[in-house]
């Protein structure tokens, strides 16, 4: 397991968020502004882009979100060829665009970081510790839930960003991990519980206390995720009941763990081993979560010479009987990024011996994020030389299927990168800087 010392290092996604701040204050558009860029199609072409007011929301009135609607001929220049080529090659029954797109009332300092669904809502987590639930059938905006000191509606904002990191919803409660800072404006992650029909916070653990952090093997610097099973929830050696909110301590994990559980018992963790389990990838069963599973070799992992599996930040994703991890080459040079799928039943698992199935991707892994929905794999890319592509991938085989160009999109909207997607079983969203995008799975 690893070793009690951790190297401190911010998290890509953190330093992504932080690049598109700091591009929209280069752009002139503070984070109290209640200015937008015009929507796409309205500024004419070699253009400065004029300023329309926002939509403002107030704190206690749901208001209608600003659509902005796609002309017929956009929507269909959206769907592109695929810019790589797995073994296969699938083939679209459906047009793939963008239905809807709706602006975030950033002059309530809702800037887009994370995302969420759950309980008939869309959840936006903003760069500033923020949350606001979104209604996708009447679309508008509720209340916004302020999660910490510098980050209510019309109050103080914090001199620093405090991202909503990551959000998922179960036991009733939409749980949500957010740095905020303390009295001095020394930044702790928590880990919150959040009543969606009063939509305020229930429960928090400060996991910087002394209380949590002498039950871990160091000193936490990060936390960038956490993990969800049916009733518990994952995070830093910690398990919390989701119903009663007990606290479990001392639960074996790997540093700056990425989990994914496998709806047949086991909890799926990637993340640093000190090489103690092969491809930095160990189990552990959710009904008895003090004991788990790490075995150097794996059999079913490959063992290509100068490759790896897993690891920190991994792509870790259960797409129906599969679970896709993604993973990577560095011989011969340059490095590519796959992605590879496993039986998500553990028992047929550990009599695999070579993955189920394997695609080279078209971007790092670690510029990726991605959901299962429709019965395919979903990935869009937040950061790098194909920012703003959205990918649909076959979630048995990887082949292709599609390839969207969100840029087109959301083109005149300085700073306007892709930071998240979720599904709410009906739709695909993806969050971005100033908006919500809506797209209809087939």
């Amino acid at each position: 397991m690893p070793s009690k010392h951790r190297v401190s290092s911010l998290p890509l996604r953190v330093a992504v968020l932080l690049l598109a701040c700091f591009l929209i204050i280069a752009c002139g558009l503070p984070f109290g502004s209640s200015a937008l860029p015009k929507p796409p199609g309205d500024t004419p072409q070699g253009s400065n882009p004029t300023l329309p007011q926002a939509t403002r929301v107030p704190s206690a009135t749901p208001v209608l979100a600003t659509k902005i609607n796609l002309p017929t001929s956009t929507a269909a220049a959206l769907a592109t060829a695929t810019v790589f080529t797995p073994s296969q090659t699938a083939s679209a029954p459906w047009v793939l665009a963008v239905s809807q797109a709706y602006q975030l009332p950033i002059d309530k300092g809702v800037l887009g970081a994370s995302l969420g669904a759950g309980d008939g809502k869309i959840w936006v987590g903003s760069l500033q510790g923020s949350i606001l639930p979104f209604d996708p059938q009447s679309g508008t905006f509720g209340q916004i839930v302020p999660t910490g000191m510098g980050n209510a509606p019309g109050g103080p904002q914090s001199p620093n960003l405090n991202p909503v990191l990551q959000m998922s919803f179960t036991g009733q409660y939409l749980w949500a991990l957010v740095d905020l800072p303390d009295q001095k404006g020394e930044e702790h992650a928590h880990m919150l519980s959040i009543d969606p029909g009063g939509e305020t916070i229930v429960h928090q653990w400060d996991i910087s206390l002394p209380d949590w952090q002498k039950d871990t093997a160091f000193q936490t610097l990060n936390i960038t995720g956490f993990g969800v099973s049916p009733g518990k929830i994952w995070i830093d050696y910690h398990v919390i009941d989701t119903q009663t909110f007990a606290v479990t301590a001392k639960i074996p994990m790997p540093e700056d763990a990425v989990f994914a559980y496998d709806n047949s018992g086991y909890m799926w963790m990637t993340g640093r081993t000190g090489g103690d389990c092969d491809g930095d990838l160990l189990f552990t069963g959710v009904d008895d979560p003090a004991h788990s599973d790490c075995e150097k070799p794996w059999p079913f992992l490959p063992h290509v010479k100068d490759g790896y599996t897993g690891g920190v930040e991994s792509l870790l994703t259960l797409a129906g009987d599969r679970m896709w991890i993604s993973g990577g080459t560095v011989a011969p040079s340059p490095i590519t990024s796959v992605l590879e799928a496993y039986s998500a039943d553990h028992q047929q698992l550990l009599q695999e011996k070579a993955p189920l199935a394997r695609v080279t991707l078209p971007d790092n892994f670690l510029d990726l994020k991605m959901v299962y929905a429709g019965n395919s794999l979903w990935l869009v890319n937040t950061h790098g030389e194909h920012k703003g592509l959205l990918y649909q991938l076959d979630a048995k085989t990887g082949a292709s299927i599609n390839t969207l160009d969100l840029a087109q999109t959301t083109r005149g909207y300085p700073g306007n990168d892709p930071h998240d997607i979720a599904t709410d079983g009906h739709n695909l969203w993806i969050l971005t800087t100033f908006q919500l995008l809506q797209i209809k799975l087939p």
